[in-house]
């Protein structure tokens, strides 16, 4: 919660008129002006000598109550700190399904899709596909030679692509990050509980 001589507490003015939606922007206009008429100076921050419209959404350090198990970085939200430490975990849970790159924050994932609707300059001389990137290319191109750079410490297996490997190496170490929402079972594999959900949807389908 942020205060200030100008706004008073955040939301404050909001209720003024509840039906009405009213943006900080437009709010900070509607006060300068005032000030304006009235001579008066514009607010500052209760808390420091900051400008209200220039530290409106920072943080004060005391509200940074999530802090990172792995290092000093603290966070004001728990799903701020809950991607933090995926960085650190290395964990790449969302993929893309047009060219199967894998992303650490749903939010990478998202700007990434938007680049599949340019054009596709790099062609694939062994068959028909097109990419945005060389590199995406070179690796397209590591499933026609049969090459696989990426071997498993643990056993003989290899992948052409570092993903494939993370994902074989969770069955080494156990892990089951993919847990069905409807009774509890986990997963090594994504595709594994998508699979097993469609078999609750055939229960509910049959009942």
């Amino acid at each position: 919660m942020y205060k200030s001589r100008l706004y008073g507490k955040l939301g404050e003015e909001c209720l003024e008129n509840p039906k009405q939606r009213v943006t900080w922007k437009s709010l900070y206009n509607s006060k300068m002006q005032q000030a304006t008429a009235t001579g008066n100076s514009l607010g500052v921050s209760s808390l420091c000598d900051k400008n209200v419209l220039i530290h409106q959404e920072e943080p004060y350090p005391e509200e940074r109550l999530y802090t990172s198990t792995e290092c000093e970085k603290n966070y004001t939200q728990k799903m701020y700190l809950q991607n933090h430490q995926q960085a650190h975990l290395g964990e790449r849970l969302f993929a893309c399904a047009e060219c199967g790159k894998n992303f650490q924050l749903k939010v990478s994932l998202t700007k990434h899709q938007r680049s599949h609707g340019r054009e596709k300059p790099y062609e694939c001389s062994q068959c028909e596909k097109s990419f945005i990137c060389h590199s995406w290319l070179i690796r397209h191109q590591m499933i026609h030679s049969g090459e696989r750079p990426y071997k498993c410490t643990e056993c003989d297996k290899s992948y052409s692509r570092k993903d494939y490997l993370l994902n074989h190496q969770r069955r080494h170490l156990g892990e089951k990050l993919f847990q069905c929402n409807v009774c509890g079972k986990s997963f090594v594999l994504k595709r594994s509980l998508v699979k097993h959900q469609k078999s609750h949807m055939r229960e509910t389908q049959s009942t």
